[in-house]
């Protein structure tokens, strides 16, 4: 990762004659879109770490020959994904869910794009749902939902925005090829961190769902572009092979 942008920052100086300063941030960012994409990739496929390295090394060549990623979308997936799949061996305690409330909302608001609030809500709801037990989770899920509602009311003001033929048909692919693979997921040989106790499978799968629909819906229902979700599609692709 390091490697990587280091060499980002030559090329661009020696090579193209951009400002130091603007490409010192440029590789800051690349550095931590790697290490995004590694550590998420490690989130929703934890049995296969090279799947991880894999992500890690797609990151660099879409950088280069197609733009900058955005990191903000995918560090509340890999937020979410930490939170329903337990893997960390610890539980979660209210500091550490209002935390995740406030990226979901704050994100929101910066992309103007009210699924990553509803996104919020539904990772409370249905992590109540695994454990059966809503008390800790309904008042959150409840804030987000109502927040991103007023949101999307009285604030957001749609912008138009269109998907290609081909990004639309790369979308339900790896849609596709992610429930295939949520469906046939049964037992998962990963340990959480902290415990060392076996990650279950169901919450695994209900961590992969959400990081599979939160581009679905943001692009289907025209609320956000495809470079949005760019870094979380690599890493969904790599888990998909």
């Amino acid at each position: 990762m390091l490697a990587s942008s280091l060499i980002l920052t030559a090329f661009k100086i020696f090579f193209r004659g951009e400002l130091i300063a603007d490409t010192l941030i440029e590789a800051a960012l690349l550095f931590l879109a790697s290490f995004l994409a590694w550590a998420l990739a490690r989130e929703l496929d934890p049995d296969r770490v090279t799947r991880a390295y894999l992500a890690q090394g797609l990151v660099i060549p879409v950088w280069l020959f197609i733009g900058p990623i955005p990191i903000l979308p995918s560090s509340i997936v890999l937020l979410s994904s930490r939170y329903l799949s337990r893997i960390s061996g610890k539980g979660w305690t209210l500091w550490d869910r209002l935390l995740l409330l406030i990226s979901a909302i704050g994100i929101m608001l910066f992309f103007q794009n009210p699924v990553f609030g509803f996104f919020g809500g539904l990772i409370f709801a249905v992590d109540g749902c695994l454990d059966k037990n809503f008390k800790n989770n309904i008042l959150l899920s409840a804030t987000a939902i109502t927040l991103s509602f007023t949101y999307t009311l009285f604030v957001w003001h749609p912008k138009p925005l269109y998907s290609s033929s081909a990004e639309l048909l790369f979308l339900g692919v790896i849609g596709a090829i992610s429930l295939v693979r949520i469906r046939r997921l049964r037992t998962v040989k990963s340990l959480t961190d902290q415990n060392e106790l076996p990650v279950q499978p169901k919450r695994l799968r209900a961590a992969i769902l959400l990081a599979v629909l939160l581009p679905l819906i943001s692009i289907g229902f025209l609320t956000g572009d495809f470079n949005q979700f760019t870094l979380l599609l690599i890493t969904l692709v790599t888990s998909a092979l």
